[in-house]
């Protein structure tokens, strides 16, 4: 009678040589993001080996960034690799745009990067009304007209300008002033 042995899992992996995304994060790369908004899906950046398996040799922290000049994206942007996988949540990028995401990981004498296609970003519901140019004033008598006219917008609430149908209607208050 033969003797049987049976190991318990392990795996084998390659030193690092690319790095992508896995299809989970394509839930949060499809969706519209609110310019300022924390994206409330997870981005999973995956290293992987030669084989394309995950590559788990070589400890690290992959970054995310905008590779579009303007764009400036917050959230957890720095995230160690464990068991060949970082996770990226609640990021936001700061206007309404199409940015792309660029992802990196930084060997020895390399740096692996993944860059996504554009992601849109667009405007969220009106929240606020923002004065662009507040009114002139002038020291003519009253009943003159102002030499800059007042400028308002309709907002989100990270500030983005939004399309409106309603008409605006803004009233302006006198208020003393102390002297």
């Amino acid at each position: 009678p033969g003797i049987e042995v049976e190991s318990s899992p392990f795996a084998i992996s390659g030193p690092p040589v690319a790095l992508k995304l896995l299809s989970e994060s394509r839930v949060a790369l499809d969706t519209d993001w609110i310019g300022g908004v924390a994206n409330a899906n997870k981005i999973h950046a995956l290293v992987i080996d030669a084989g394309g398996n995950p590559s788990f040799v070589h400890d690290g922290m992959v970054s995310v960034s905008t590779g579009d000049f303007g764009f400036t994206l917050t959230g957890q942007l720095d995230q160690p690799v464990q068991k060949g996988i970082a996770v990226f949540e609640n990021l936001a990028a700061d206007k309404i745009g199409s940015p792309r995401l660029r992802f990196s990981y930084p060997l020895a004498d390399q740096t692996l990067v993944f860059v996504t296609r554009p992601i849109q970003v667009v405007a969220g519901p009106a929240h606020q009304l923002g004065i662009l140019l507040q009114p002139g004033w002038s020291k003519n008598e009253g009943g003159t007209a102002f030499p800059w006219q007042p400028l308002v917008q309709v907002q989100d609430a990270g500030g983005n300008a939004v399309e409106h149908v309603t008409p605006v209607t803004a009233t302006l208050a006198v208020q003393a002033t102390p002297g």
